[in-house]
């Protein structure tokens, strides 16, 4: 018998909406920064913020931690999920 290791339909929209927001919006902001030479630790600290922010608004914040409490309600896979995505991004777990 297979095992199925796909991800329920809920946990696979997270993660496409996941997998959008490191490409169309966190490379872009990093590679915006990185090009600016001037650029100090608090401008860093203040685009993860920014991004944190941003990430929390879109409604992907903490995929595996119950809705009542913030989070998205995912579980494990959830976590798994993001993470995953996340980590093809040298960056993108600062994120989630």
């Amino acid at each position: 018998m297979p095992i199925d290791f796909s991800f329920s339909q809920e946990v696979e929209d997270a993660r496409l909406m996941m997998r959008a927001f490191l490409h169309e919006t966190v490379k872009p902001a990093f590679a915006a920064l990185q090009a600016d030479k001037d650029a100090e630790r608090a401008d860093w600290s203040a685009l993860v913020k920014s991004l944190r922010q941003t990430a929390k608004a879109e409604g992907f914040w903490l995929p595996h931690m119950p809705q009542d409490v913030g989070g998205m309600g995912l579980g494990c896979d959830g976590i798994g999920c993001g993470l995953g995505g996340s980590g093809k991004d040298s960056d993108g777990a600062l994120h989630y």
